[in-house]
């Protein structure tokens, strides 16, 4: 997980991203740093060899972190692993 703020020339501009394990529904995902108007796109990635379809949705996006819903295609909610990028300002 990691972070780099490009300054004021480029408007106070954070890029983040990282990385997170077996997260439950519901629980919140942590930024490295806190940052203001947060865009967030994240990757699945599969826990198992079950080659299960995954879609994910994020929601609740904060200052601090966001959270993840991840279904997979017979229906049922699963843990989540997932890569993700956030793009703000501070």
């Amino acid at each position: 997980n990691g972070y780099v703020c490009l300054g004021s020339f480029f408007g106070g501009l954070i890029i983040q991203w990282g990385n997170a394990s077996n997260v439950a529904a519901g629980v919140m995902i942590p930024l490295p740093i806190a940052m203001k108007d947060a865009k967030i796109t994240c990757n699945g990635k599969e826990d198992s060899n079950r080659e299960a379809i995954q879609c994910f949705s994020v929601y609740s996006i904060q200052n601090t972190g966001f959270h993840v819903l991840s279904k997979r295609a017979d229906g049922n909610t699963t843990n989540d692993w997932l890569d993700f990028i956030a793009v703000g300002h501070n």
